[in-house]
This record gives C-alpha cells, sequence and structure tokens, in this order.
C-alpha cells in the first residue's frame, strides 16, 4: 500500500514537471510618467495582437490594469500570445507597444526568462492642429530572439518607429510656431477690436458733450435776449 501511494505521487511529480516545461512567463516591468514625473491615474489595457484593428477604438480588452500613483507598471505575460499594451490617461495621448511570446522554441520554455524592462513610457497632452494617428500603431515590438535565445526589441520596427516619432515631434515643433503666431494674431485683433470700440465711445462721448454744449449755448442766448 506504501509503495503504491509513492508510485502514484511520483508520478503526479513527474507529470506536473512536463506541464511546467509546456508554459513559461515573461516579467514585464516599466513605468509611465508625465513631465518626468510619475503618472497618476494612468490605466493599461491589454489587447490580443490578433484581433486588433488600429482604425477602431472598440477593440476587445483581455484586462485592465490601474497603477497607482507611482506609475510602475510590473505584470507577466504568458507564453505563446501575442498582445498589444496601451497605455492610456485621460486628456492625453495614448501610447502602445507589442509583445509577442509566440515562436519560442520549446527547448528554450523552461530557461528562467529574467524579464523585460522599459526604463519609462512618457504620456503627453496632444497639440492642436497635430495629427497623431502614428500613435495608434505600436511604438516597439518586443519578441523573442533567436541568436541571444532571450527577448528582445525588433531593430527593424524599433528603427522605424523612432524615424516616425521623430518626424513627429518635428511636426510638434513647427505646430507649436504656428499656434503661437495664431495666438499673436488673435491677440493683436483683439486689441485692435478694443481700440475700436475705445474710439467708438470716445466719439459718441464727444458727440453728446457737443450736443450738450450747443444746448447750453443756445438755453443762455435765448435767457440773455429775454432779458
Amino acid at each position: 500500500m506504501t509503495m503504491k501511494f509513492i508510485i502514484i505521487c511520483l508520478f503526479f511529480v513527474f507529470v506536473s514537471n512536463i506541464k511546467s516545461q509546456d508554459k513559461f512567463t515573461l516579467p514585464f516591468k516599466s513605468k509611465i510618467v508625465t513631465d518626468d514625473k510619475p503618472c497618476k491615474d494612468a490605466i493599461v489595457n491589454i489587447y490580443n495582437a490578433e484581433n486588433f484593428n488600429v482604425e477602431v477604438d472598440t477593440n476587445k480588452i483581455i484586462q485592465t490594469i490601474y497603477l497607482k500613483p507611482d506609475g510602475i507598471l510590473n505584470f507577466e505575460i504568458p507564453s505563446d500570445v501575442s498582445y498589444i499594451i496601451e497605455l492610456t490617461k485621460k486628456d492625453y495621448i495614448h501610447k502602445r507597444f507589442m509583445i509577442n511570446t509566440t515562436g519560442v522554441p520549446k527547448e528554450n520554455w523552461d530557461d528562467n526568462f529574467a524579464g523585460f524592462n522599459v526604463e519609462s513610457f512618457e504620456l503627453f497632452k496632444p497639440i492642436k492642429g497635430v495629427n497623431y494617428q502614428l500613435l495608434n500603431y505600436p511604438l516597439i515590438l518586443i519578441e523573442f530572439d533567436y541568436d541571444t535565445e532571450n527577448f528582445y526589441y525588433n531593430e527593424t520596427y524599433s528603427n522605424l518607429a523612432l524615424a516616425a516619432i521623430i518626424n513627429l515631434k518635428d511636426n510638434e515643433a513647427k505646430q507649436l510656431d504656428i499656434n503661437k503666431n495664431k495666438d499673436l494674431v488673435k491677440k493683436l485683433n483683439n486689441d485692435l477690436n478694443n481700440f475700436r470700440n475705445i474710439i467708438i465711445i470716445l466719439s459718441i462721448s464727444l458727440v453728446i458733450v457737443c450736443m450738450i454744449s450747443i444746448a447750453l449755448i443756445i438755453h443762455y442766448r435765448k435767457k440773455s435776449i429775454s432779458i
């Protein structure tokens, strides 16, 4: 009886070990910031990348994470999935990145992946007149690298995204100058309108004064004649 019990226990341990090698998790850590400070009230939405459509806002959310005031994002990505991670905050432009844990050779499944850390993601408010459609697409792609046998940025994708971000920043700078000029023109127009209103008020006041003066002159002339 005792021997049978030991054999059964060893069987379950063996099955458990086999099962554990059929899965792995990739720890992921980063920080969300605004103006170089921890982002408060940040929300992280996780989507299935296979069914994700960048053109709509109705993609099905797999999981939502509400970050603490320190802005720290810390979670684990399961094996054999492809996720779009969306970082959001009210009145701020969202950012997205993609993590792909598919295609990892089974001989690496039992590896102890140290995890993947991104120093920080910065969220910012939109500038009026700038097209941010680019940010509907993931900015980075993290996937298994067969040379290092670990997870790393997809270099080709990252270079293309970086070039697009640089172009976006240039557009922001140009639009800021345009907005400043528009604000200056608007202020000048407002000042001009105010000046015109003052002139009109002064003109009306002058007319009223002249009319009162004429009326007084006529009144005193009539009075002197009657005397």
